[in-house]
């Protein structure tokens, strides 16, 4: 059609605005427009507006606080009739039924049943050190703004029967903040205070109170960026409610430090109204008549268990088994019409195989908030909106896959709809019986839900520095629920999508299942979706979907040679070298080599520098760096190889892999428990520390064997390595644990251990850079990077040479070590090309002995994404390296200099903004513990 003639219309008739609301919104029009006035009697459409415009409309609505839906845009037939519906809805958003209170929501009941004292909390880094009064300030305004954080509950016993009901509270905003400051506590240390601090800010939360937020800021003084961690209970809000949580909190945070009052956008469906709507539909003639439908569901068939049922409690808790989907192929299931049909196509096919039936049920989730147009917009409603439904799925074993999808899609077409219905009846039904009837159903043993991709929450940044560094994908950390509370499911499967890949994280109890049998289904459940978007299927009744060639193509090929080859860096890899070159000429730096890790591959390599301050040719992506202690993390690496080999048992006697040595006893009698290669692994094998050597093994003197440390014997300068204490008592990171590995995996395979290395690692990970031989730098050809000590002097000979190879004789390159981040976590994830067992790397990347630190690798799980990496610290040389598991963003340092630490903390902030204060934990903390036992004798180090 023509465009409308503008110009005609505001020439006609003209009213002016003559309430607030017509003003308010007038303004609105007339930018959104583009004219000089609008009259009131007026229609959006008539002068030249659009569903773009309509958008932007509602966005500037909402951000003037004014409580418009998009549903009232396309009613109102004129500005005057807009300006009345967005009063009404004012004045409904302010008249919270203090008497009565409010009615709960069916996700308020369903929580009370499963876990009354369940609670998450989030890990958020800060762009800085906050201003914590500010802060405390921020988080009353969001506190006060939302109905579900300040709610005040009656007795539970009140509330099982769906006639409870809730109350406004009064917020105290001392209880909302709580400040530590661990600047002065040694890095080992801050794991447990802040563990315990976030323990104690949980327990202070009480829904009879109203206490249903609650916050610490985690202070590491200087200039080191602080970290929140933001706790609710479970009774406030979903997953859906904490993007709008920390988009608010980002936005009064913003505006409070710039001296403005805080302005947040308007909730278009206040949690009160919404809960009166459900409370009226679930009363209605419409929603009663399709209780039939529930009832009537056939049962599905029992899931098969390795264990007994009974034991499925909350107390075993945190076993998860995460498999990723290809970017291609995560990008061919968004554009489907019903990515849903697909992922419960694909696990319903996976569970009745394994059930060996022809239906299965499954409890899926539903999110209220991405409701239809004519539904209330709920976009920005915090609380526990989310509900779900139960569906018995028939699937036919006969049936192909593209078959299958279109019987599931029919299926579930045929449901009754609102499919909130359910939990409305389950709950709210004003008939006992039927609501005893639904409760009486068998509960589905799977539950599955699906949280496609957001977009950028409401309120967050939009060019300025933020408060929060709001993750794509929010992962809450461990839960506190009732100890003894039951699951009534076996299995939940959460599906998001995090960088372009999808996720699907499998959550078991081990005393039902073992991972093995997990990790099986997980595995099977991807394949199955890689054969149905291979095969072009879709649900074609909404639109047509492209497909993608073969079944081989959605997977992530397998790597039969080196790791894929460079690719070019983003203008956020950009950002990390910026500065390099500056904090090298500030701390005396001479030269240094960076690799930066994107989407899980190697993105770029750059070095800069010289190999000395007396050797003046330049470092190459090609020259060879000292790695210190980041030999233990491919020492073990390669433990696990030939563990995945069946080569080695990680629980069996060591002694009966060592032929040329053996592991000492311990006690006048020698009897002791046997130490295993999984205890040397985790630090516990109780062997005690080496003396420090004033200086090291000279490159050109004599250099002793891994034979000659441990028996003691000259050249070597150190004792015979002893057993201090039983094994599995004292965690102590020493040397000896991979000395005594490193001679075990040589025994055993009669090669020498550069050799064995490379056999099985460099040689398939195409590290051809890298070595374990004493003398590397004497036997390639080229230069190599000399060390430097604090003072910026040469180390003498230009390195010293470490006899113990395993646990600090590392040679490698930047490039080398990326590729071997890339493959450690293409083995936690599961993905083709992985060379060692997914479950054995799921145990290297565990924390041990309640420390941050797992085989060999500084382990972050607290947060929403895992973090693993380690430090290294040959004598002259500084080296990092870390990983971000499913974002796939990491980086790996190498330099030449002690001072190199100053630039480990430059490219750690830079990868990853907010976490500046990593580089104290990373490159520091393994030299603390060791350095403070050997000054001080100290036994059972804290870890880092």
């Amino acid at each position: 059609l023509p465009a409308p003639d503008q110009t005609a219309f505001a020439a006609g008739r003209h009213i002016a605005p003559r309430t607030p609301a017509e003003e308010r919104l007038a303004a609105i029009w007339c930018e959104a427009l583009e004219l000089d006035r609008v009259s009131v009697e007026s229609s959006f459409f008539d002068l030249g507006g659009d569903s773009i415009r309509a958008v932007r409309v509602l966005a500037a609505c909402r951000e003037d606080g004014i409580p418009l839906s998009m549903w009232m845009i396309l009613q109102a037939k004129s500005l005057a009739e807009l300006a009345a519906l967005a009063e009404e809805a004012e004045e409904d958003s302010a008249l919270f039924p203090v008497e009565d209170g409010m009615p709960l929501l069916p996700g308020h009941l369903r929580r009370l049943e499963e876990r009354p004292a369940g609670s998450s909390t989030l890990r958020l880094s800060l762009s800085g050190p906050a201003d914590a009064e500010v802060l405390k300030q921020s988080l009353l305004a969001v506190v006060q703004h939302h109905q579900a954080l300040h709610l005040r509950f009656e007795e539970a016993p009140n509330l099982r029967d769906g006639r409870g009901a809730a109350h406004l509270a009064e917020v105290d905003a001392d209880l909302l903040l709580r400040v530590i400051d661990l600047g002065e506590v040694p890095a080992e240390g801050r794991p447990v205070a802040i563990t315990r601090a976030v323990v104690e800010g949980r327990a202070a939360l009480d829904p009879l109170r109203g206490v249903l937020v609650q916050a610490t800021l985690v202070r590491f003084g200087g200039d080191s960026a602080d970290e929140l961690y933001l706790s609710a209970h479970d009774l406030a809000v979903d997953a859906g409610s904490w993007p709008i949580v920390l988009g608010d909190l980002n936005s009064a945070y913003r505006r409070l430090s710039a001296g403005r009052p805080v302005q947040l956008p308007a909730v278009a469906t206040p949690l009160h109204s919404w809960a009166q709507r459900l409370t009226d539909q679930a009363g209605s003639d419409e929603l009663l008549d399709l209780a039939e439908a529930w009832l009537n569901r056939p049962e599905g068939t029992v899931l098969p268990v390795d264990h007994g049922r009974s034991d499925n409690g909350t107390a075993d808790a945190g076993n998860t088994i995460t498999v990723a989907l290809a970017p291609e192929a995560t990008a061919t299931l968004l554009a489907d019409a019903e990515p849903e049909h697909l992922l419960l196509t694909a696990l319903g096919r996976v569970l009745a195989r394994w059930a060996g039936g022809d239906r299965i049920d499954i409890e899926v989730a539903v999110d209220v908030r991405r409701g239809t147009a004519d539904a209330p917009d709920l976009a920005r409603t915090v609380g526990p909106l989310a509900d779900s439904f139960p569906v018995s799925l028939r699937l036919p074993k006969d049936r192909d896959g593209s078959a299958t999808l279109k019987s599931v899609a029919r299926q579930l077409r045929a449901l009754p709809v609102p499919h909130h219905g359910y939990g409305l009846l389950r709950h709210l039904a004003p008939d006992p019986e039927l609501a005893a009837e639904l409760a009486e159903l068998p509960v589905p043993e799977v539950r599955f839900a699906f949280t496609p991709p957001q977009a950028a929450p409401s309120g967050s940044p939009d060019g300025d520095t933020p408060l929060i560094y709001v993750p794509e994908h929010a992962v809450p950390m461990e839960r506190v629920d009732e100890p003894a509370a039951l699951r009534g499911r076996l299995l939940d499967v959460d599906v998001h999508v995090h960088g372009g890949r999808l996720y699907v994280r499998w959550t078991h109890r081990t005393a039902v299942h073992d991972r093995s049998t997990v990790q099986r289904l997980a595995d099977e459940q991807l394949a199955e979706l890689g054969e149905l978007l291979s095969e072009g299927a879709a649900t074609r009744s909404t639109r047509s979907t492209r497909s993608t060639g073969s079944a081989r193509s959605t997977r992530s090929s397998r790597a039969d040679g080196p790791i894929p080859a460079v690719r070019s860096a983003s203008s956020a890899a950009a950002a990390v070298f910026d500065g390099v070159e500056d904090v090298m000429a500030r701390h005396g730096i001479p030269g240094a080599s960076l690799a930066l890790i994107r989407d899980g591959e190697v993105a770029e390599v750059r070095s800069f520098g010289v190999h000395g301050v007396d050797h003046a040719e330049p470092v190459t992506p090609d020259t060879p760096f000292a790695a210190g202690s980041i030999s233990k993390h491919l020492t073990a690496f390669t433990a696990l190889r030939l563990a995945s080999e069946g080569r080695i048992d990680l629980d069996r006697d060591i002694n009966d892999y060592l032929s040329s040595w053996q592991v000492p006893g311990l006690g006048p009698d020698g009897a002791a428990r046997p130490v295993s290669a999984r205890l040397l692994l985790a630090n516990l094998a109780g062997f005690a520390l080496h003396p420090d050597l004033e200086d090291g093994y000279h490159r050109h003197g004599p250099v002793p064997t891994v034979l000659d440390v441990l028996n003691g014997r000259s050249p070597a300068r150190t004792p015979a390595a002893y057993r201090q204490n039983e094994p599995g008592q004292v965690f102590r990171l020493t040397p000896v644990h991979y000395s005594v590995l490193q001679q075990a995996m040589t025994d055993l395979t009669g090669e020498a251990y550069p050799e064995l290395v490379h056999r099985l690692v460099f040689e398939p990970l195409g590290m051809s850079g890298s070595s374990f031989e004493p003398r590397f730098p004497d036997l390639r050809e080229g230069s190599f990077a000399r060390g430097h000590d604090a003072a910026g002097r040469p180390v003498p000979d230009g390195y010293f040479v470490n006899p113990e190879a395993a646990a600090g004789g590392l040679w490698s390159t930047a490039a080398d070590l990326a590729a071997l981040a890339v493959q450690v976590r293409r083995s936690y994830l599961g993905l083709p090309g992985a060379l060692v067992d997914q479950e054995l790397v799921r145990q290297m990347l565990t924390p041990q002995s309640g420390r941050s630190y797992g085989w060999s690798t500084i382990v972050d799980d607290l947060g929403g994404d895992l973090e693993f990496g380690h430090g290294g610290q040959a004598y002259g040389y500084q080296a990092m390296t870390g990983l971000r598991v499913h974002s796939g963003v990491g980086a790996v340092l190498l330099t030449n200099a002690v001072t190199g630490r100053e630039l480990v903390q430059h490219v750690i902030a830079a990868t990853w903004s907010g976490r500046s204060r990593a580089a104290r934990q990373w490159q520091q903390a393994i030299d603390e513990a060791v350095q403070r036992e050997q000054r001080d004798g100290i036994q059972g180090s804290q870890g880092v």
